[in-house]
């Protein structure tokens, strides 16, 4: 499991089941979500943190690198900048990981992580865009490919 949410630090629910134990608690009994337990999100094992957005950079590398061969436009200088792209990335992750040991503030490195996962998801949808393999309609108008935008320009 990935992801675990705490509850049984603030609200009085525990075992290892969750089971209920303070029946005066009103987290659980109407089903509404409330703050609290997107605040009490943490990863299973502190690694996570930084293999999560690893896995996805090094899956947005391999749909990139193969979008680029398939239209013959393999560049070292672009997979440089790319790579030079993602160690920042990792910085950022290393950074927020900095600011929760240090200061005790996991809220930063949530962000960071968050953030470096969403941009690399978006990442990964572009490059499987331009491969031509199906994506939802509502995801596809969201995204920014410049190449399809300017064949459509030219097809006009």
């Amino acid at each position: 499991m990935l992801f675990r949410v705490v509850l049984y630090k603030n609200y009085g629910l525990g075992g290892k089941y969750g089971r209920y134990k303070n029946k005066s608690s009103t987290f659980r009994k109407k089903g509404k979500k409330n703050m609290g337990e997107l605040m009490n999100l943490h990863f299973t094992n502190i690694w996570w943190v930084f293999l999560l957005p690893l896995i996805l950079m090094v899956l947005d590398v391999i749909t990139g690198y193969y979008n680029a061969w398939e239209k013959n436009k393999v560049s070292s200088s672009r997979m440089r900048d790319g790579l030079g792209k993602k160690c920042a990335e990792l910085c950022y992750v290393v950074l927020g990981t900095l600011f929760n040991f240090a200061f005790g503030i996991s809220a930063v490195m949530y962000f960071m992580v968050i953030y470096v996962c969403y941009m690399e998801i978006v990442s990964l949808f572009e490059n499987c865009a331009k491969l031509g393999l199906p994506i939802p309609n509502q995801i596809k108008e969201k995204l920014n490919n410049e190449e399809e935008k300017d064949n459509e320009r030219k097809k006009e």
